[in-house]
Order: C-alpha cells, then structure tokens, then sequence
C-alpha cells in the first residue's frame, strides 16, 4: 500500500471504530439476551429436495452503509459485550472491545475497508472482475424455505473472458465471471473449497457457516500502476442475506452480510511492499498497536472465554445478482509483488 493509503488505514480505524455497528434484515430474529442480538434465523423444517443450481456475483462490496456510514455485522459470539463480558481475554494492556449495537462484532472491517482510499474505485473493480465473490447455490428448491442446502463462495479473478481488467460486466444475468483455480477443488464440476454442504433458506433469508475463506481483496492503485493483493484468511464465516431466484440459474442476495474472523497469525498472510512489510516503519508500529488494542474474538469459535483474543472480527456488505460460470478457473494474476507473510505478537 503506498504511504497515503497506511496512513487512512491507521486513522480510518481510529474513526470508524467510534461509529455505530448496525444493520437489519426482513427475517432476522433477536437472541434472548439484553441488546435484542442481530443473529441469523434458525432451520426451517419445511422444503428440501432442490435441484436446482443458481450462481450470483457481487455487485457491490462495502465496508460501511455510503448512506449512513454505518458498519455491516452481526452477532457472532451471543454476547452483548459492554455490559456483557467478553467471549475472550484482550491482551495485557487492553481494554475489552465492546461490540457495536444489538452485539454486533465488527473490528476488522474498518482496518481492511480504510485500505480503500476510493469506493468508487472498489466499486469499479467489481465490474471489470479484477475481483468479487461468487455465491453458488446447490440441491436449492427456489422457495421461501429450503432445509438442505450446499452454499459455495469464490473468489473473481476475471469476467466475459478477460483477465486483464478489460472485461466489463453488465450485471444483468448474463456475464461469466472467472473465479480463482485457488478457490476450487474440482475444475470439471467447479467445486469450491469454501461450501456448507448445510446451508439452508428461512424465509427467503440464506444462511450458510464456512469454516474458512481466504478472501483476496485487490487494492486500486493511486499512482496507476498495479493493483495491490491483499489475502485476508475469515475462520467461521456466515453468509446471511434476503435471497430471490432469478430465471433458471440466477440468484440474488440483497443486503447480505459476510462475516468471520480474522486471526492474528495470519492478518497479514499476504500484503503489499510498502511500510507493513516493513518491521523498522512507524506506521507498522501504529498498525500492530491498534490491532493489538482491537481483539475481540478467539481464531477458534469453539475456544473457552478463558482463552487469549487472538483474533478480529470482520464484516462486509454484499449486493449479490444473477451471474454465470461458464468458463473454468483461471490463476489469479499477479499484483505488486508481495512481502513475506508478517507476524504481529500482542503482549
């Protein structure tokens, strides 16, 4: 990232992390506990023996509402923290990260989001298939109510048969997005790595829990040279959002929400060649201090509340429209050359 760019990122957090966390959906429901929690909604026992298969792509990505500035999420640990206690010990220093309104956990999101100096630059991106998410859904009914469903996600490395960020989507039904060879197991059936082979439809509200998703983010360039790849690893994804079937492969996912953590080990799994490469740099210093004084969660979601935080929460707003795979998957292309992997260490 170049030196404008790091310095968003440290101020960004500092700012956004003092707005309000909030978000609702048609078909939510409340948790039991005080804050009246934004969780997802339980199975639905009616309707299963789907068919069908529906893929979709991201139309838009954000890290915050552009009309409200406030900040997608949801409840991931049933806690209320502030005045709840938290679901994990804050390292030696710190205060404990209360969660935003109605429980939700969001700490990450404004660090990875102040990456992005431009929203309309994200938002650009998205339409050339420099990047994006696939949502793929199988055995779906096309109901309201669905209990048996695969959910798949994938990273977008290319659209209409372009890689080069020449391509351009209309959004209306028929592109072909490209996805990332490292997002499939199978090229022959397109299977992803990153599924719930459980998923379900409650209400027309999609619901889907995936273990992990290296979600590769492409930082649009100031000085017009090449984009920038950030690699975020999201353990204990949820994918909540109001879905609709569109003709016979279509699907749509209006205001979804994409949630998870983001371990500390692997934060900076892969980065740019600028000052968080750099162990000597003050805005390095800046950046572990602030994520250090963040940690909300545990990597494990299964961890006891006794356990270090060792992770921070993460949340994104996804639009989702009717999209096509026809073309198998394709390397992602190279960005700015990347530094090795770096390691924070909290006290």
């Amino acid at each position: 990232m170049n030196r404008k760019a790091t310095a968003c990122l440290i101020i960004g957090i500092a700012v956004v992390a003092g707005c309000s966390v909030m978000t609702s959906f048609d078909g939510y429901t409340a948790s039991d506990v005080s804050c009246d929690a934004l969780r997802w909604p339980n199975r639905s026992n009616d309707g299963s023996g789907g068919t069908r298969t529906v893929y979709g792509v991201s139309q838009q990505l954000r890290f915050a509402d552009p009309a409200t500035a406030a900040l997608p999420g949801l409840d991931l640990d049933g806690l209320c923290t502030c005045p709840q206690r938290g679901s994990c010990v804050p390292p030696v220093g710190a205060n404990i990260a209360c969660d935003g309104p109605h429980g939700v956990d969001n700490k990450g999101g404004p660090l990875i989001g102040a990456l992005f100096e431009n929203d309309e630059a994200l938002q650009e991106s998205l339409s050339h298939g420099v990047q994006g998410i696939v949502v793929r859904l199988d055995r779906y009914n096309g109901q309201a109510n669905d209990a048996d469903v695969i959910a798949s996600i994938y990273n977008v490395v290319g659209v209409n048969e372009k890689t080069d960020q020449t391509g351009t989507a209309k959004f209306d039904g028929t592109d072909s997005f490209i996805v990332d060879s490292d997002s499939v197991i199978s090229d022959g059936e397109m299977r992803s790595k990153y599924f719930d082979a459980q998923a379900y439809v409650t209400d027309n509200v999609l619901v889907a829990s995936i273990p992990i998703f290296r979600l590769r983010m492409m930082i649009p360039p100031s000085d017009n040279s090449k984009f920038e790849e950030v690699i975020e690893e999201l353990r204990g994804v949820q994918l909540v959002g109001k879905v609709e079937s569109e003709g016979e492969n279509g699907l749509r996912i209006r205001n979804a929400v994409l949630t998870g953590r983001v371990p500390l080990q692997t934060m900076f799994l892969k980065a740019g060649p600028a000052s968080v490469c750099n162990p000597d740099a003050g805005s390095f210093t800046a950046i572990k201090g602030t994520v250090c004084g963040s940690l909300d969660m545990t990597a494990d979601p299964q961890a006891d509340a006794a356990a270090g935080c060792d992770a921070l929460s993460f949340a994104l707003f996804l639009d989702v429209v009717p999209a096509q795979l026809r073309n198998g998957p394709k390397p992602a292309p190279p960005g700015k050359d990347a530094c090795a992997p770096r390691e924070i260490t909290c006290p």
